[in-house]
């Protein structure tokens, strides 16, 4: 009897505990019903960040306690948690990014229309400044203004191959492919300009012009970083099952401009047998290389990459703020706590420094920290101009449409770049199909 009111009382007191604590769930299930259930939750905490993929073993007085798929315990309180969902299956570690669904919001609509309008005024007044005038006109084309795509259009024909080119990216980041970018990245591959050569290759990775794969097969190849590199990119746009054993190798590269492109790539190509072959190399190697495969398997939603860079966080000073910073962006506890942490710290404001700053506060944004939205507007407020535009450049990267109007002030600043640079932030986070082409051009 004593037995029995004792587990009457425990049920009771887990109901009460965790009263405040919300149940997603299909089939109604309370906290008390997961207790120890094979039943797998995501625990959705109040600042935005989930922890998908786990269940409820322990319920206190103001906490809960899960484990995941390794066995690894994270307590939460109460206080902290926003909800947690039963899900139907297993789901991948990844952010939900709401602003993809929605339409713009009325001020979101005036911050696009404002960053068109400064565009077209450089775009008018620019006439002797061509750089300046093609960026303008790729902000206007990515809006289908006619005379900016018919600019560009015709600079596909110019004499100046590394023009041409250009046009042709900016065309890419509009959704276009008038006649003539074909013609322009032939004549970009045979050039002696390694420059030219890499990007033509480029072009025809972003358009999937598969008819030049084996040239660039051979690119890849190449002991030149310049030309290995964006070969490597272009490979993973066209979807080349044949460039992975290269990609695979090229993850080992001493160069860190290759092991980049091999990394980009071996993210957009990933499979099953992908995942198999970096897990069976993971702890066969080291370094650079072993980071580099990390980062791979966790992006493929493997846990074994995840777990090894959430380990790197605790053991390994020298890459802890590169680890975190691809964690936090996936909304990762580890990765959120350990940026949270470093901003706490002092920091000297040159350059460099607000940069790296930067890069933290942009993570914790496109991981869903909402917090981190008022130091990247202190960021703003600067006027040095090339950091402005960096900035804003990561800030395009988080796609969360709360950053823009954070960016609106700079849309207005009297140096055209910086204006410019600004409202291609604002059109690209407003339209997730520009800010996605966007994003494959400056890869």
């Amino acid at each position: 009897m004593l037995r029995i009111i004792g587990v009457v009382a425990a049920a009771l007191f887990i109901g009460l505990a965790g009263a405040d604590v919300r149940v997603v769930s299909p089939e109604g299930h309370t906290l008390q019903d997961l207790v120890d259930e094979p039943v797998l939750v995501t625990v959705v905490l109040t600042q935005g960040a989930r922890q998908p993929n786990v269940q409820v073993v322990d319920v206190g007085s103001n906490y809960l306690a899960v484990v995941d798929e390794d066995g690894k315990r994270s307590p939460y309180l109460f206080n902290r948690i926003q909800e947690i969902r039963v899900q139907d299956d297993q789901v991948e570690a990844r952010r939900f990014v709401l602003d993809e669904a929605r339409a713009l919001t009325e001020e979101e609509r005036v911050i696009v229309n404002r960053a068109v309008s400064r565009a077209r005024d450089v775009f008018e007044t620019a006439a002797g400044n061509q750089p300046l005038r093609m960026q303008a006109a790729g902000v206007l084309a990515s809006r289908t203004d006619v005379a900016a795509r018919r600019y560009l259009t015709q600079l596909l024909h110019s004499n100046d191959r590394d023009i041409a080119l250009s046009a042709a990216q900016w065309l890419y980041v509009a959704g276009q492919e008038p006649e003539g970018i074909r013609e322009a990245v032939e004549r970009g591959l045979d050039s002696g300009s390694r420059q030219i050569r890499a990007e033509s290759a480029k072009v025809a990775g972003l358009y999937g012009y598969t008819e030049y794969e084996e040239r660039l097969l051979q690119m890849a190849q190449d002991r030149l970083a310049e030309i290995a590199a964006p070969a490597a990119r272009a490979l993973a746009h066209m979807e080349s099952t044949d460039a992975i054993p290269i990609l695979i190798d090229m993850l080992g590269s001493s160069s860190g401009e290759k092991g980049e492109a091999a990394v980009y790539a071996l993210r957009l190509l990933g499979d099953e047998g992908i995942q198999e072959t970096l897990r069976g190399r993971l702890d066969r190697t080291a370094g650079g290389t072993q980071f580099r495969i990390a980062r791979v398997l966790h992006k493929l939603g493997d846990s074994a990459g995840t777990n090894f860079l959430r380990q790197e966080i605790q053991d390994t000073p020298t890459i802890a703020l590169e680890a975190a910073m691809v964690l936090a962006r996936d909304g990762d506890f580890e990765g959120r706590r350990y940026l949270n942490s470093r901003l706490q710290e002092r920091y000297d404001p040159y350059p460099r420094a607000i940069i790296r700053r930067a890069r933290m506060i942009t993570a914790l944004i496109e991981g869903q920290d909402r917090g981190a939205l008022s130091l990247l507007q202190r960021l703003l407020q600067s006027d040095h101009g090339a950091v402005n535009r960096t900035i804003l450049g990561l800030a395009t990267e988080t796609g969360v449409r709360s950053v823009m109007p954070l960016v609106a002030p700079k849309i207005n600043s009297g140096d055209d770049q910086t204006a410019l640079a600004a409202s291609m932030t604002a059109v690209a986070i407003g339209d997730p199909r520009v800010r996605r082409r966007l994003m494959e051009v400056r890869a």
